[in-house]
């Protein structure tokens, strides 16, 4: 498993690009882990405007799109 620092960016373009797949894939999940501080309002923020999907910090995980999850 590998653990990388995000940017939000990486959240807009990740649908973009997973929508172009021909092959079989997205067998396991992408998973944005994130600190509860106000760090992540960006990542919140982003997911909010990409997706109208709110993320809170009390769930347990939320499904963005195509295997992306966020995890607080």
């Amino acid at each position: 498993m590998a653990a990388a620092v995000i940017s939000p960016n990486f959240i807009g373009t990740y649908r973009r690009d997973t929508e172009n797949f021909k092959a079989p894939g997205l067998k396991s999940p992408v998973i944005i882990l994130y600190d509860n501080d106000s760090g992540a309002d960006a990542i919140r923020k982003r997911i909010k405007e990409e997706f109208k999907k709110a993320v809170k910090p009390t769930d347990v995980y939320s499904s963005i799109v195509h295997g992306l999850y966020a995890v607080c």
